[in-house]
This record gives structure tokens, sequence and C-alpha cells, in this order.
């Protein structure tokens, strides 16, 4: 049996992206993002399904921890997917994708699976995340978080950080550091600028400074410019690393 999210996701019932081939489908393997039964709302890394799109013919793979059990699928006309799973039929509508992300809602429902790259999956392991943070801010931002002009951030391929560049950035991490007055210092640079990256924490990091991480979970701690600008610096390396010397610079 399937297993899907419901409730935790109701703005991605809003997404209504098309997908136009299925090539992105049959790129990669797919890896189900799933509940934690013992931490409700959480990720469950202890459980591994993964799908596989196969074409001519229309196989799906699916693997559960080493298991692998056949079944189909076959793309419909009006954005859906229809996947044979285990001799039950369930048809989807496909809401929104990118090159690692994939977020299909059962027809009829507001139930969904959400599909991570593998190379997602990998970077989300050992990290207590939040689901509904983690699509927030990496899917249903995409069309429905409004950006002020302060964060519609840009920069060039191979361009250095500057923060004479980014007067939002400077005025924002002032004030920043006079919030940060009232948390613990403890793993202080490691906790906000894996937030700012990808909402998400070590384990070990709650556990050290448990007051800063609810903080940010809770949106008390205000990083959005900085949030922005590890998003247009992800593909551009020497950027990111300057960016964290001067958080850290700034933080420690």
């Amino acid at each position: 049996m399937l297993q899907f999210l419901s409730d935790i996701i109701p703005s991605l019932v809003r997404l209504n992206e098309r997908l136009d081939n299925t090539t992105i489908l049959k790129s990669k393997d797919w890896i189900q993002v799933l509940e934690d039964p013992e931490n409700r709302g959480y990720l469950n890394s202890s459980l591994k399904i993964s799908y596989n799109f196969k074409e001519n013919p229309n196989i799906l793979r699916i693997t559960e921890n080493g298991i692998t059990k056949k079944g189909s699928w076959e793309y419909l006309v009006g954005n859906k997917i229809e996947l044979e799973i285990e001799g039950t039929c369930y048809k989807f509508v496909h809401k929104f994708h990118d090159n690692n992300k994939l977020a299909l809602m059962l027809d009829g429902s507001n139930k969904f699976i959400l599909l991570i790259s593998e190379t997602e999956h990998q970077s989300l392991s050992n990290t207590q995340l939040r689901i509904n943070q983690y699509i927030e801010s990496n899917i249903s931002s995409y069309t429905n978080r409004q950006i002020s002009p302060t964060l519609n951030i840009s920069i060039s391929e191979n361009e250095s950080f500057d923060i004479n560049n980014f007067s939002s950035f400077l005025e924002e991490i002032n004030k920043l550091k006079i919030t940060l007055e009232q948390f613990p210092i403890n793993k202080r640079v490691n906790i906000i600028t894996s937030f700012a990256k990808n909402h998400s924490f070590k384990t070990s990091w709650i556990n050290e400074n448990p007051k800063l991480c609810e903080g940010l979970k809770e949106g008390l701690i205000d990083i959005k410019v900085m949030e922005q600008l590890f998003k247009v610096s992800k593909d551009n390396s020497i950027f990111k690393s300057e960016l964290i010397a001067f958080i850290s610079e700034k933080l420690s």
C-alpha cells in the first residue's frame, strides 16, 4: 500500500504545474518522502522507498529497503499519471517538479506523494527535518511566496561575495546579531547557515542548542535575505564559501 502525506502540506493543492514530457520521470531514481510514525511531521530516515520509471514497456520498479516489486505507469491526458502497484491503480495529478523534487496529488483528494532525487535524499539524511517547512521552503515558495524587491537577488556565474553589493543583507545581519543575544551561542553559525540553506539541522545541533533551532523553525529569527543568497549561489561554490565566512565572522 502507498503511504501518503496529507493535511501537513495543504499549500501544495494550489500548485498546478504541467509535466510536458516524461523525461524528468525517467531521468533518475526517485525517493519517497515519508513521515516518521513516532515523530509526526518529521522525515522518516529509517525507511527508504525508491521509484524507478522505465519506458517501452512502462515498467515501474518500487524498492523498499532493498526489496523490489514491479508495477507499471502511464502518463494520461489532463496532466495525470497512473501508477499500478500490486494490482491497484492510483491516478495522480502532477503538481510540481524540478530537477530534484516531484509532487503528485491523488486525484480527487488532498493526499500527496512527494518524491526527491537520491542526491537530495542524501543531503537530508542524519537531519531532523520538519516536512512542511521543507515543502514551504523548497516547493510552495515557487508560486506562493511573495518576495519583496529587496529579496529579488541575482548573481553572475563566477561572482565573488562582496557585502557592499547587498545592503539589505548587511542590514539583516546587523539586526540578527541583536536578536541572537537572547539565544545560546552553541553551534550558532552551523545551525543558522544550515537552516538558511535547506531548513534542516543535525540532531546533535538540536541537542546542543534547542532554543535557537526552535526559534528558527517558528520564524522568530529573520534570515530571508540570507536564504535568498544561498538559493542564488547554489551553483557558485566560491560565492557560497565567502558568504559562509562572512556570516561566521559576524556571528561568532
